[in-house]
């Protein structure tokens, strides 16, 4: 069960918004909320709820003793990063558990915060299982800290535009996933499954341009749905994108791409090993290790290492003074600069190995044809349709409406605003009823 199956839309949310809007108090609405959250736990991947449960048990434990206390620290990291890079990267150590990579940086930053003090008190086991199980981020996040869950929690805001709002998020997340990454991935899927020595150098770019478009309106459009779960329930969880694909750096760029997980580095790995405080050299070094990080997290392969270092690289060399240059150049090149970098850093990401992926960029920059079906038969006219939609959105036209809501008035632009996303809505379910739907390509990581 996902947010963009019928189960999920039909069975499991009704349901629990229903009650969980019924009971009266706060204590009983958090109770609800963790039973909700261990049904779709469980009905999601029903094997890992007991080790997920003795994870949550384990780092409860563990912070009730860590405040201050080195050693201790130390022992509850290694076992929560031990535990993901056996499932991740030992051969043979089976399907890796819903979530796991998340709610590993969820257990890591609740450890670290407790031993500095700045989770106050000592939280009970129910609110610590809650922060980690909440069910519209455990699966893909966004990344959180628990004094602001905690904070939501005390006192949810049920308020009707809240509610209105998250219905509204949700929506539009929904869409995202449904009628323009699904629909993009069965030719995403088909362009990199050809032969690279008889395909055109053409398919490869359009394989990795649509790619581009696919992973953004994929993994943005679950952070809008869980952002908009989140507000349907009362609570605030972190914005994850900001429109990435219309920065003018690759600094810039990572800045706004997948902002929780950034964050999280730049706190936890960062910060502790001196960020910027020790010279141009140390930030340098410190940088490299976060993106090389960033990459041996996404994945075991030579082509995730790969990816992480080509981001970092860019990173690095802005911080020696690429970045000045850059400024210099008209806005639209600074565009087509961190795009160009992107995309390149995309086809390690998508390629499934080092030496496909360099197979791939050597056909993409020394022009050939060959003997491949026409590119119809990969990418029919609705699936470049939906590419150009998602590729004029996804560059983040910020379409400005305040003066067309001035202009309609404000009951005008609320019946247009309903209607629109009614029509989304409708759309996305006929196309997740159609078969579709595709897995979200950050469960795997």
């Amino acid at each position: 069960m996902t947010f963009s199956s019928m189960s999920f839309l039909w069975m499991f949310l009704p349901v629990v918004l229903v009650l969980y809007w019924a009971v009266p108090s706060a204590n009983m609405k958090k109770w609800w909320l963790l039973f909700s959250s261990a049904v779709f736990y469980c009905w999601c991947d029903a094997k890992a709820f007991p080790l997920f449960c003795a994870f949550v048990i384990f780092n409860w434990l563990i912070g009730k003793a860590v405040l201050g206390r080195k050693l201790v620290l130390f022992a509850g990291l290694a076992a929560d990063i031990g535990l993901l890079c056996y499932y991740k990267y030992v051969p043979g150590a089976g399907q890796m558990p819903l979530g796991l990579s998340f709610y590993t940086f969820l257990g890591v930053s609740y450890l670290v915060d407790r031993y500095r003090g700045n989770i106050q008190g000592y939280p009970s086991l129910p609110d610590s299982a809650l922060f980690f199980s909440f069910f519209p981020r455990v699966m893909s996040g966004p990344l959180e800290r628990y004094e602001a869950f905690k904070e939501n929690e005390k006192d949810p805001d049920l308020s009707t535009e809240k509610i209105a709002y998250g219905i509204k998020r949700f929506i539009i997340g929904l869409a995202k996933k449904a009628i323009i990454s699904d629909q993009l991935a069965s030719s995403v899927s088909g362009l990199f499954l050809m032969d690279i020595g008889t395909a055109p150098s053409l398919y490869m770019w359009v394989a990795v341009l649509l790619y581009t478009v696919q992973i953004y309106y994929d993994f943005s459009g679950y952070s809008d749905m869980a952002i908009g779960l989140a507000a349907m329930l009362g609570y605030d969880i972190p914005e994850n994108f900001d429109h990435p694909y219309s920065a003018l750096s690759m600094t810039e760029f990572w800045r706004s791409w997948h902002m929780t997980l950034s964050h999280w580095f730049r706190d936890y790995i960062y910060i502790p090993l001196g960020g910027n405080r020790k010279g141009l050299l140390r930030t340098c070094i410190n940088l490299g290790i976060v993106y090389l990080v960033t990459g041996i997290w996404h994945g075991a392969g030579l082509c995730f290492i790969a990816w992480g270092l080509w981001n970092g690289a860019f990173v690095i060399l802005e911080r020696l003074g690429l970045s000045g240059l850059l400024k210099k150049l008209p806005r639209l090149l600074q565009h087509c600069y961190t795009m160009f970098i992107v995309i390149i850093g995309w086809t390690f990401f998508r390629a499934g190995s080092l030496t496909r992926a360099l197979q791939m960029l050597k056909s993409m920059f020394i022009p050939h044809s060959g003997d491949a079906l026409p590119i119809r038969m990969f990418v029919g006219p609705g699936t470049w349709a939906i590419f150009l939609i998602g590729l004029l959105f996804s560059f983040a036209v910020n379409f400005r409406l305040d003066s067309v809501k001035k202009k309609t008035g404000e009951k005008a632009w609320e019946i247009i605003e309903t209607a629109a996303l009614a029509l989304l809505f409708f759309v996305s379910v006929l196309f997740i009823a159609s078969g579709s739907y595709s897995s979200f390509i950050y469960f795997q990581f």
